[in-house]
């Protein structure tokens, strides 16, 4: 027995009784529970849709395919994150830059991102940002900056599920509502909120990406 083990998700038995149930009906990997959970998602999230995927990374990588990153279409993103974030990139042969962080949050920031952009010797086509810790970026702020550079910007919220931005205003909206964003990714991996085996999730408000 692991004395120290790398998780421990919490497992009750309605969630062993769903899992038999899955199995029983002879879908493992599509069927109605997916369609099911799917829908629960663009619920929860207040988004127009959501596409399961297997991982998080496979979330990332199909996203940043359709987005059309590649040899003179590079991104920028966070230092402080899982590899996935900047391999899915360079898994389309993107090149990828960093910004730095604020010391205190561990969060890209509106000040570093233009520093980065500004100096950046390659073609950035989408930042994407990392809420850490349950820490959520300044999108609002960050979305304004990406715009004026003609950019993208993404959220890798795997830490961040329900919670909230705040804007200047005071508004509240769910991380993973898109409201700054072109689309958000989310990871079901069984150290994350929603723990499974492995899963993943993009959700976005643009129709054609998501065909895509």
């Amino acid at each position: 027995m692991i004395k120290f083990p790398y998780s421990k998700p919490e497992i009750l038995q309605e969630d062993i009784d769903e899992v038999v149930s899955v199995l029983k009906n002879g879908y493992l990997t599509q069927g109605k529970q997916l369609e099911k959970f799917q829908n629960k998602i663009s619920e929860e999230f207040n988004c127009d849709y959501s596409i399961l995927c297997n991982s998080g990374t496979a979330a990332l990588h199909l996203l940043y395919d359709a987005i059309g990153l590649g040899p003179d279409a590079g991104l920028i993103t966070s230092p402080i994150t899982f590899l996935s974030t900047a391999n899915a990139a360079r898994m389309c042969d993107a090149p990828v830059i960093f910004a730095d962080v604020d010391p205190e949050t561990g969060l890209v920031t509106p000040d570093t991102l233009k520093k980065t952009l500004e100096v950046s010797s390659v073609k950035i086509k989408a930042v994407t940002i990392v809420h850490l810790g349950g820490k959520v970026c300044d999108l609002e702020g960050l979305y304004n900056v990406a715009s004026d550079y003609g950019c993208i910007l993404i959220e890798d919220a795997s830490h961040a599920p329900g919670a909230f931005h705040e804007d200047k205003d005071g508004a509240l909206s769910k991380i993973g509502s898109c409201k700054y964003s072109k689309a958000t990714i989310f990871s079901f991996h069984a150290i994350k909120h929603v723990a499974m085996g492995e899963g993943g999730c993009v959700t976005t408000n643009d129709p054609i990406l998501t065909e895509k």
